[in-house]
């Protein structure tokens, strides 16, 4: 009879919430039970006694529990208690109902699974292509006592055996087993098992055995098409049943190997009967091919139309293939079925969009399910306990409704034994190879190649070719184009061409929105949440009012949501589209979408979440193949590591093909430049390095990264494999990892798991004895368990916790009254994640201070906290501006993509400061011309000022701090922070800052031996090596001649202090601009030409020439070399003294002899004269000119070169000369009044000249004297 449910207890079913690396259940029509793989069977006890619940792999408890990383609770609905006339079941793990599970459990059971691993021996059938030969079955029985001895009643395995007979199991300590062996036809056979039986007579059961069974009659299925392992634990009290199609000997036997990427990176078909899936050949004939070796039979519908609804057309019968060639794959076929359907036939027209499913008839044993425990709430306490197992037949959608099975603690091994080895189930289902799919996804649709349109090509965009290369923004098509102010059209809003919509601004700011936005912000790379079909979306009309309303909170059936539920992973998703009904129309318009990105000079990496579906019941997968793709715990239920109630099973040959074939098409149908990998860690280190593989054959700068937890894939164990998770990264080495332990460092855990808060907070362990994590994670994850720096992947957000803004105000609850230091905080932890070697990510918002109310994985919460506010560049414009001066230095600049920690990253990076208890992280970047970088992080924990000054060198050598042992970070030349022997910040250039007080700096020298910074700021200063300088001062005869060479004067000694300076100037390497969104205030970066916008990877040498002049009378003057240089300027210590640049012309021949020191006189040639109109002033006439021919007294060569000319100059000489004495008072005078004009005149002994800024000038006329 049907048990009635308590009140007190709950049910969660098929809906899934993602909650960080977890799906929390909740309230649907259909239980979101867990696959088992393989033929399984289970019950709780002997004759329905309920059993306490036991350890396992991934069995949920009814808890915040986190698979991944322990977090908090997501966004959910609203929780369904089911009517009193119906049997309920607990809500999964990620309800907060109770305490966490061990994480030590899961290591406890990767052992225990081993016990029970299915690995019955086949019969030898390879010539069975008929399948007629029945597999042996193993019974196993675990006991509590090793001295007990057990024995099988087994009848009807053979037609002479009706009435049974005895069998004594093999025992090897507690552990017992049987082998059963049943004759050609038997489909099924019965057996009890007697705990030390008297089976003296082999035919008779025997009445004294009664109160010996520890089964009832028991009835184990038999099939063709593998052995069945039946396992019974008497110390837990369950029973499973395993048909082995989860063993490397089915890979073997069935698997198939259809297409390849070859050495030219061209995908070619490989398999004898060609591609899995549907296609077209060239004469429109088509070809359906899926891999069920399981079916007893095979048949493809095709409908009417490619309306979702529209009547069947058709059906044909699929042959099962007869080649079995286990060392080749490409020729086995015994596990494929295929039809090929001319043209003609199809009732279409050649090429005709075509919609189709399959219908397959599979023994009922193979659908076999037990989901997760059977809770109930204890009346008064609150607390939930394991009542029983619950069961789910996936092919008869059966759930506790049907009195055939009880799924209650009452339900029985015996029964479910007999419920499960009844007829075969026939379901129906689209094709899981599908590139196209009616609207909704529920029947798949062959589609002409031509239809498509081409590849998406690579245009302005540029692939890195190091990840260590990569800043990387995650973002969401709906939330990116959804905001009714976002400027972007109606009909685009939450499609794929609103991300790609140029020209939209913000109707309330005005301001630049959508992809003008990501051009802006210097975007290079953009992580898009998944694009294929997702399940719980409806995809409507374009004109359905739902399509564009914004939703408040989680509905059903609304549009948000981020689609980490996937249905068919090589379709686009419908809603995205403008017209779903079209099954080509979300193909061509997301191939728009990734074009206008790369035109726009953007990369794409797709977000892929191959690690699970999200019904694990309800798929082409397992309707294909039952129990072959999904992993199993050893007590039959299904992994649950993801904490999403199903886990794919990556390690099947079937599956890691298509997974790979999966990505390799994403590449060469869309463009995709990456992939990240949702879950990685429950994919398989071949699977990995299988798709690095393929990918490397097509373009080895696309790239591959995820999500690397070492708390998933432990099913892989028990096969001998391992999980691409960090612990094994050096196995994976071009696949990245998100670095938890550096985001924890630097913000803090975006999850309530008791990490402490990073070092960006008040107060925080990484500040003290933690902060040697954090300047590990600076080096790119040194003393982790990364190959290299290119596997560390940076982030203080993500979409699956806290916002940073939000984590900050968490940690930090006096920020919430204080807009600067919140601002100022976000900031520093934006940028010391930006700054670490490794890979940069952040998440769209993270700058411009997005919050979501402090909710966690807000993936289906509704449009309102997701959605993108455009409005908030606006109101943050500073950290926007601070985040693209980051991304432009971080994109550009390669001593930011340093990836080998020896050869490379120790070398050239040196932790300076990473004093305990201090706030200060100090680290420097080597150039190989002998420039640094100089990158300060400010906490200051000084109880009074917090600001920072360094370069005073009053107390210690370094310019901060005491001389603390760094050899840990590889910094083993001493150095502790010193710039040059004085710790002078004169020649420091400010590249980019949150510092306001630095603002008016910002590309500049910073002209002052000390630097000051605000508390909770980043700075990046560049440190150019010493100006190198050569000086002459010289004696100088200064003498005029015509163009015949005569001379005009009589030479005249005269004292010259001349100057060559070489240095590297900043400001060939970087460059700045304006704010490009409005700013209203100077502590606003941007509101003056301080946003950063070009970063060379090299810089210039500058060469540059000086004169010593009297500040006030102008005249050139013999000084002492200058000892102090702005960016390459003389800074004199003599008030009185300027030094001039002395701007180049075409000089005359300098004549020296550099023997004697003795110059000599030359008339320049004529080759040497200085051309036509060289001179530049209103008085020149072009075809005359006078040139300055000087004879130097020096100890080596100088180029010192003069020229004048015309008549008028000549002239103007003369009368200069012949009224010298009369004019030189009138000079003195003169010289007064025109410096404080910002003119003067300067003199020689006998020659006057008039200057003019750097430009020196003859008399009154424009001829310059240089």
């Amino acid at each position: 009879m049907m048990r009635k449910a308590s009140p007190e207890t709950k049910v969660t079913k098929y809906r899934m919430w993602k909650s960080g690396k977890q799906w929390l259940f909740g309230a649907s029509l259909v239980a979101a039970s867990l696959l088992v793989m393989n033929t399984q069977a289970f019950a709780d006890g002997v004759g329905g006694v309920t059993n306490s619940a036991h350890p396992t792999v991934g069995v949920t408890a009814p808890v915040g529990e986190t698979s991944g990383e322990n977090s908090a609770t997501a966004e959910v609905s609203k929780e369904v208690t089911a009517a009193t006339n119906e049997a309920i079941v607990a809500p999964s793990s990620h309800n907060p109902v109770g305490p966490q599970v061990n994480a030590d459990t899961s290591k406890n059971e990767e052992t225990k699974a081993n016990l029970y691993t299915a690995n019955n021996t086949w019969n030898d059938y390879n010539k069975d292509t008929e399948f007629q030969t029945p597999q042996p079955v193993t019974i196993h029985y675990e006991a509590k006592n090793s001295d007990d001895y057990y024995a099988a009643w087994i009848w009807k395995d053979s037609k002479e055996n009706e009435k049974g007979r005895w069998e004594k199991l093999i025992k090897e300590g507690n552990k017992h087993t049987l082998k059963v062996n049943a004759e050609i036809g038997v489909g099924a056979f019965n057996y009890i098992l007697v705990k030390n039986a008297d089976i003296s007579n082999v035919r008779d059961f025997g009445s004294q055995n009664d109160s010996k069974k520890v089964t009832g009659d028991m009835t184990a299925p038999v099939s063709v098409y593998t052995p069945t392992d039946i396992y019974h634990n008497e110390n837990d009290g369950w029973y499973s049943q395993f048909a082995n199609v989860q063993t490397k000997e089915f890979d073997q036997r069935y698997g198939y190997t259809d297409k390849q990427v070859d050495e030219k990176g061209q995908v070619t078909i490989v398999g004898q009967n060609g591609q899995l899936g549907a296609s077209f050949d060239d004469k429109g004939n088509a070809t359906f091919n899926v891999w069920a070796p399981t079916a007893n039979a095979v048949s493809v519908n095709i409908y009417q139309s490619t309306d979702e609804n529209a009547p069947l057309l058709k059906t044909i019968e699929l042959k099962r293939g007869k080649n079995y060639d286990r060392n080749d794959h490409t020729k086995n076929t015994i596990g494929l079925w295929s039809v090929t359907v001319k043209s003609e036939e199809l009732g279409q027209g050649a090429f005709a969009n075509l919609a189709y499913d399959y219908k397959l008839t599979i023994p009922r044993a193979f659908f076999i399910q037990k989901t997760e425990n059977w809770q109930e709430k204890e009346k008064g306490k609150g607390n939930w306990h394991k009542v029983g197992d619950k069961y789910v037949n996936s092919a008869s959608s059966f759930y506790n409704k049907s009195d055939e099975l009880l799924i209650t603690s009452d339900v029985s091994k015996e029964k479910i034994s007999e419920f499960y080895t009844g007829n075969p189930e026939t379901v129906t289902i689209q094709d899981p190879y599908s590139i196209a799919t009616v609207r909704n996804g529920k029947r798949s649709v062959l589609v002409a190649k031509s239809a498509i349109g081409g590849e998406v090509q690579q245009t302005n965009n540029v692939r890195v070719s190091s990840k260590t290369q990569m800043s990387v923004m995650e973002m969401d098509v709906r939330d990116f184009t959804i905001d009714p102010h976002s400027g972007i059209s109606n009909q685009n809003k939450g499609n794929f061409l609103g991300v790609v919509e140029e020209g939209t601004k913000d109707t309330r700011t005005g301001q630049k929105t959508g992809l003008d936005y990501l051009k802006y912000l210097g975007v290079k790379y953009v992580q898009m949440m998944p694009l294929y079909d997702f399940q719980t979306v409806p995809e409507l009309d374009q004109n359905d009012p739902k399509n564009n309303s914004i939703s408040t909170e989680f509905s059903a059936d609304d549009q948000q949501n981020w689609g980490y539920d996937p249905k068919n992973y090589n379709v686009p998703e419908g809603s995205y589209s403008t017209n779903p009904a079209d099954p080509v129309n979300r193909i061509k318009e997301l191939k728009e979408m990734v074009q206008k990105l790369h035109d726009a000079g953007i990369n794409v990496v797709m977000d892929v979440v191959y690690n699970h579906l999200y019904d694990g019941q309800n798929n082409p997968f397992e309707y294909t193949v039952p129990g072959y793709y999904y992993a199993i715990n050893h007590d039959g239920k299904m992994n649950n590591d993801v904490g999403v109630g199903n886990a794919i099973r990556s390690n099947s040959e079937m599956m890691r093909q298509y997974i790979v074939n999966s990505v390799v098409h994403w590449i060469k149908e869309y463009g995709m430049d990456g992939f990240r990998f949702d879950a990685m860690s429950d994919l398989d280190v071949a699977t990995l390095n299988a798709i690095r593989g393929a990918i490397n054959k097509i373009d080895g700068k696309i790239v591959t990264y995820g999500e690397g937890w070492d708390s998933m894939g432990k099913y892989l164990y028990k096969d001998g494999d391992k999980p691409t998770s960090v612990s094994h990264a050096k196995e994976t080495p071009e696949v990245g990892h998100f670095d938890s332990i550096g985001r924890d460092a630097i913000a803090g855990s975006h999850y309530d798991n008791g990490n402490p808060p990073g070092f960006v907070n008040e107060t925080s362990e990484y500040k003290d004895g933690k902060v040697s994590v954090l300047a590990d994670s600076l080096l790119g994850g040194h003393h982790r368990s990364f190959q290299d720096a290119s596997q560390q992947l940076n982030y203080v957000e993500v979409h699956d916790g806290m916002t940073l803004s939000d984590l900050l105000k968490h940690y930090n609850q006096t920020d919430k009254d204080n807009a600067i230091i919140h601002q100022n905080r976000a900031e520093l932890a934006t940028a010391m994640s930006g700054l670490s070697q490794g890979i940069h990510f952040f998440q769209h918002g993270q700058e411009f201070l997005r919050e979501k109310a402090g909710a966690h994985n807000t993936y289906n919460a509704g449009d309102e906290k997701n959605k993108i506010d455009w409005e908030l560049t606006s109101k943050n414009v500073d950290v926007v501006n601070f985040m693209k001066s980051l991304l432009t230095l971080r994109t550009n600049e390669s001593l930011w993509h340093l990836k080998d920690y020896e050869a490379e990253i120790f070398k050239k990076m040196k932790i300076t400061n990473a004093q305990k208890e201090s706030g200060i992280i100090t680290f420097e970047l080597q150039e190989d011309n002998g420039d640094k970088y100089l990158v300060v992080f400010n906490n200051n924990t000084s109880s009074g000022d917090k600001s920072l000054t360094l370069g005073d060198t009053s107390s210690t050598n370094w310019y901060y701090g005491g001389q603390d042992n760094f050899a840990e970070f590889k910094n083993t030349d001493g150095n502790r922070g010193k710039i040059n022997e004085t710790n002078d910040f004169t020649n420091a250039y400010i590249v980019t800052t949150n510092s306001k007080n630095l603002y008016n700096k910002i590309g500049q020298m910073n002209g002052q031996k000390t630097i000051t910074m605000d508390h909770l700021s980043a700075t990046v200063l560049y440190i150019p090596k010493a100006v190198e300088v050569s000086e002459v001062t010289t004696k100088a005869d200064l003498t005029y001649i015509d163009q015949e060479g005569k001379k005009l004067v009589i030479p005249t000694d005269q004292g010259v202090s001349y100057l060559k300076v070489e240095f590297n100037d900043p400001n060939s390497k970087f460059g700045y601009e304006v704010s490009g969104i409005a700013t209203t205030s100077d502590q606003q970066l941007g509101h003056t030409k301080n946003v950063l916008t070009k970063t060379s990877d090299g810089i210039q040498t500058v060469t540059k020439y000086y004169m010593a002049v009297d500040k006030v009378t102008g005249q050139v003057v013999s000084v002492a070399q200058p000892t102090s240089f702005i960016n390459g300027t003389p800074q004199s210590t003599d008030a009185d003294i300027i030094w001039k640049e002395v701007t180049e012309a075409a000089p005359a021949e300098l004549n020296v002899s550099q023997d004697s020191g003795e110059a000599t006189e030359e008339s320049p040639k004529e080759s040497e004269r200085p051309s036509e109109g060289s001179a530049v002033g209103n008085d020149i006439e072009q075809g005359e000119s006078v040139t300055q021919e000087t004879t130097v007294t020096v100890t080596s060569q100088v180029d010192f070169p003069m020229s004048m000319s015309s008549k008028k100059a000549e002239k103007a000489v003369k009368r200069e000369v012949k009224h010298q004495q009369k004019q030189l008072k009138l000079e003195r005078k003169t010289a007064k009044k025109m410096a404080k004009k910002g003119r003067g005149y300067a003199w020689g002994n006998k020659h006057y000249f008039a200057f003019d800024g750097a430009d020196l000038h003859l008399g009154k006329n424009k001829h310059w004297f240089r």
